[in-house]
């Protein structure tokens, strides 16, 4: 893999899955504080990273849950966002400033705050009330962050009665890190092809719904349009035959997100 640093990749896997006997000690103090509502709070990609767990929550959990965008938050306020609401804020750097101004509002409100960040001494690890960090810099950010919220999301589910098997499942999650890197390894020749068939395509629709739309919207706000300038059209599937269609010819490119 070009430019891929496997012995990194672990290190920086492994030390997300390393942060459950702190995730276990946030969700046992949550738990004793209670809490009514849950507020997935981020901003660019790390709010497209909550979208999974939204959706994961609202279909097997009894949490009543709400993503939201940092900067719309504060302009539209929310009132379920009180004493009673337990906010978990992500930003890789600890500085991203909507993300950072959300948190300090969630608090002024009487939220309980939890922060995830990738450095301890920054401005949302020293604002939130809680913190997980695990020191990934820019290598594997997303990964790293998709691995600490299983964790906490699974974590409260178990606390609140709606997941029995967590510790089951905790026991077998160490295998993820290992795991993952061999999806890299096994997908990288498919994705040789692809690069050279379509590097010249200057637009791509990309389809995606359910546990996946968060990573569709990310993939083509995050990944192709910031870090590659390639214009892009997420599209929730279910809604792809209400207008978007009508846009298909023989040669746009329609790339569908599975899961």
């Amino acid at each position: 893999m070009y430019n891929f640093n496997k012995e990194n990749f672990l290190k920086v896997m492994n030390g997300a899955v390393g942060v459950k006997p702190e995730v276990d000690k946030i969700v046992e103090a949550v738990m004793k504080k209670g809490y009514k509502t849950l507020f997935l709070v981020g901003s660019g990609g790390s709010m497209a990273i909550m979208l999974p767990f939204e959706y994961l929550l609202k279909a097997h959990a009894r949490i009543d849950v709400r993503t939201e965008i940092a900067a719309e938050l504060m302009v539209r306020d929310s009132k379920f966002l009180n004493k009673d609401a337990l906010v978990i804020l992500s930003s890789l750097s600890g500085t991203t400033k909507e993300t950072v101004a959300a948190c300090k509002y969630c608090k002024e409100r009487g939220a309980v705050t939890i922060g995830l960040v990738g450095e301890l001494g920054t401005p949302l690890a020293d604002l939130a009330d809680h913190v997980l960090v695990n020191y990934s810099e820019n290598d594997f950010a997303g990964d790293s962050i998709y691995i600490q919220l299983f964790e906490l999301i699974f974590g409260l589910m178990h606390a609140n009665g709606d997941f029995p098997e967590y510790e089951e499942f905790m026991e077998e999650f160490k295998a993820m890190p290992e795991a993952l890197y061999g999806m890299k390894e096994a997908v990288e020749p498919a994705m040789m092809e692809f690069a050279k068939k379509y590097k010249n395509e200057t637009y791509h629709m990309l389809v995606g719904s359910g546990s996946v739309w968060g990573e569709t919207y990310s993939y083509g706000m995050c990944v192709l349009e910031e870090m590659q300038w390639i214009r892009t059209r997420p599209i929730h599937a279910a809604e792809f035959f209400h207008g978007t269609l009508e846009l298909v010819e023989k040669d746009t490119s329609v790339v569908l997100m599975k899961g």
